[in-house]
């Protein structure tokens, strides 16, 4: 490898000697056809005053293609160390300089500098003419790697609106790229379609992609691009939910950074952190990342990365219930967003805008941001997100006590979303459909509701994220178990020969199971002990990339589409299903524990009376809490009897008031002061079954 130092002092040299007397010097200088070997900031604004330098003796000399062409690589350096406005000045000088020369390929490479600082400004309406311009000369002069250069930059503006065009301009910048053999245009072409590929939450295609450029990079010995095809990798693992992945590739890819030179991707790996920590449950941990990638981010002064971190940070803060912080990054955002027109980022702000200020008991104020979000989305193609916020809607109206209106906004959120299949957000609907016709006291509907939300919910392959309708309407599954058996007790009320109690306790039953497994998986349990390692990744490898297909398949549906390319998604979804199944029944038939306690049934009143209650002389009781009823069973050999019981807040003080005794020292209370606690608790438990 050549000695950057080296380099640059025989560039020096060159610069201080009169043009005429150095032809051989300044051929090294022009020489080079990048700067990549300049990796440390300190190496780069070296190299950038060097250039610079060099750039002014050759314009001073009359000299103008090769002034041009130096100053098209400074160009290049300013955008790698985050002076864009500064780039745009000079590519435009370069420009100036040939635009009445005959050498094309210079003038190409000014017009592609333009259109790629326009991009990383976020201006990329601006930068379409220059892409154009560049494509039309380079058709002309036969350069091809500067129609590979304009199509590259051209499919990074398409993603912002339209993800398979990006996939095929990008693809035709590839090709061009393998004609010519030029491995670092194909390394970063193969990265970039990588990222329209994860937008599309196509993961498989999207690892082989990261994965080619990754090998190419390293072949290539540039440590930096290493880094963010690991970078990239580690946002596939975080689609997939595997926290453990993500915290190992993100952290491996900082080491290979120098982190002053490298404020974008610093950025990529604190959001990523930030993003994996709050999914996985530690939102406190994911904002403190949030606000390291702020800075980075900052540093780019590319707008875009930094409105999509205030609004995380604003997001999180929300999650949080820090709701005063959650409004100033939020508006911030919205501001920052408005400003460039950014109509997709502003409905996620308006969006969140909404949440927090009917979560600070503003509903107004939330209604106005909810419409907002719900026409942007409308307008930037994103249904699922305008279904999901019209949900909203419907739940302040419920709140209000508004019930016609929040229904109707419910049922037409629902529609979209079971137009689209997102079984997340359609199972969190009907839940919050079946509560509203439980206010109001129509029973039937509101167990047909929420009937329907635990049967989507058991079919789901995953729990839901911070981004689902759960957040505003429960917070976990277990509130849509306790509304239907709230439901079935309601109804055992008035028709207590139906057995509705009996369908209550078997709910209960299936709700405790569901609730293990979450607990299983969250903690990382193994599920059946002993598992073939194998099998083990087999499975959990299939199930992830089922969940992110289907997901793919919301996405995609959200957009416009044709139907042969949504029978290949469902082609593909099938077949992912067809091996899944073929693997579990695999590990049914070596290990039969895996299927009972990873996908439980719960068992009926029959079978735990004959199994669970083994004499005469055993009552097993259950309970189930809830915020408004409480409920008890008694189970005997030959019948099951239910009570009423008061709230869990009141279960709970009462159960705490007796804890707290019980663990402070004898000698600090009197015993006839733990014995009523006592007495009250058993009162409150245990007397309705007594």
């Amino acid at each position: 490898m050549i000695n950057l130092r080296l380099v640059l002092f025989s560039m020096t040299v060159c610069v201080l000697l009169p043009v005429s007397s150095t032809r051989t010097q300044s051929d090294n200088v022009l020489s080079r056809d990048n700067d990549e070997n300049a990796r440390t900031l300190e190496e780069r604004q070296s190299a950038l005053a060097t250039l610079t330098a060099a750039a002014r003796q050759f314009q001073n000399s009359g000299d103008r293609s090769n002034a041009a062409r130096l100053l098209n690589r400074v160009g290049a350096l300013q955008l790698k160390v985050s002076l864009p406005n500064e780039a745009l000045v000079t590519y435009r000088n370069s420009l100036a300089l040939v635009s009445n020369s005959p050498d094309l390929p210079i003038k190409v490479n000014s017009l592609n500098g333009i259109a790629s600082t326009y991009n990383h400004l976020s201006k990329c309406h601006e930068a379409t003419g220059f892409l154009e311009q560049a494509i039309a000369l380079s058709n002309e002069s036969g350069y091809l790697a500067g129609k590979a250069e304009a199509l590259f930059v051209k499919s990074d503006c398409q993603d912002y609106g339209d993800h398979p065009l990006a996939v095929r301009t990008a693809q035709e910048a590839l090709k061009i790229w393998q004609s010519l053999d030029l491995r670092s245009g194909i390394a970063k072409t193969h990265a970039a379609i990588g990222n329209y590929q994860l937008a599309q939450n196509n993961l498989s295609e999207a690892t082989a992609s990261y994965e080619a450029a990754l090998s190419l990079w390293r072949e290539l010995n540039v440590p930096a691009e290493e880094a963010e095809a690991l970078i990239n990798l580690g946002y596939v693992e975080y689609r997939k939910g595997a926290w453990q992945n993500v915290m190992a590739l993100l952290p491996q890819a900082q080491g290979m950074l120098d982190e002053r030179a490298e404020p974008f991707k610093m950025g990529q790996i604190y959001a990523g952190l930030g993003e994996a920590f709050v999914e996985s449950g530690s939102p406190e941990i994911g904002l403190g990342k949030f606000q390291e990638a702020l800075e980075y981010y900052r540093l780019t002064k590319s707008p875009i990365p930094v409105i999509v971190m205030t609004w995380d940070i604003g997001k999180t803060h929300y999650l949080l219930y820090n709701f005063p912080d959650a409004l100033v990054n939020l508006e911030q955002a919205l501001k920052d967003a408005e400003a460039i027109k950014a109509r997709d980022l502003s409905a996620m702000c308006h969006d969140f805008l909404g949440r927090t200020h009917v979560a600070l008991g503003d509903r107004m104020t939330g209604m106005r941001h909810f419409q907002i979000a719900v026409d942007s989305y409308t307008t930037v193609g994103k249904p699922r997100e305008a279904a999901r916020t019209r949900a909203l809607m419907g739940h302040v109206y419920e709140e209000q006590g508004s019930f016609a209106e929040a229904r109707k906004f419910y049922q037409t959120a629902l529609e979209v979303l079971r137009s689209l299949t997102d079984a997340v957000n359609q199972s969190a609907t009907l839940y919050a459909l079946g509560r509203l016709e439980l206010k109001q006291g129509n029973l039937n509907a509101a167990e047909e509701y929420l009937l329907q939300s635990i049967d989507i919910t058991e079919d789901m392959r995953r729990v839901s994220t911070s981004s689902d309708l759960t957040t505003s309407f429960s917070s976990t599954v277990h509130g849509r178990y306790e509304s239907y058996i709230d439901c079935l007790m309601l109804k055992h009320k008035t028709q207590p020969g139906q057995d509705f109690n009996v369908r209550a306790f078997e709910t209960s039953e299936l709700s405790r199971g569901r609730a293990l497994v979450e607990l299983l998986q969250a903690t990382q349990t193994a599920l059946a002990p002993g598992l073939d390692p194998q099998l083990a990744e087999q499975e959990k490898s299939l199930r992830q990339s089922l969940r992110v297909k289907e997901d793919a398949r919301v996405r995609f549906l959200a957009s416009v589409y044709k139907k042969e390319e949504l029978a290949t998604i469902d082609s593909e979804i099938a077949q992912l299903e067809s091996q899944y199944k073929q693997v579990l029944e695999v590990i049914r038939a070596r290990y039969p524990s895996f299927e009972q306690i990873n996908r439980p049934t719960g068992w009926n009143l029959r079978q735990i009376q004959e199994k669970v209650v083994t004499d005469d002389e055993t009552v097993l009781l259950e309970y189930s809490l809830g915020a408004e009823h409480s409920y008890v069973w008694a189970v005997t050999r030959d019948r099951l009897t239910s009570y009423e019981l008061p709230s869990e807040t009141s279960i709970n003080d009462a159960a705490q008031k007796v804890y707290k005794l019980l663990v402070t020292s004898p000698m600090s209370r009197s015993t006839n002061e733990l014995d009523q606690a006592i007495q009250e608790l058993s009162r409150v438990i245990l007397s309705p079954v007594a």
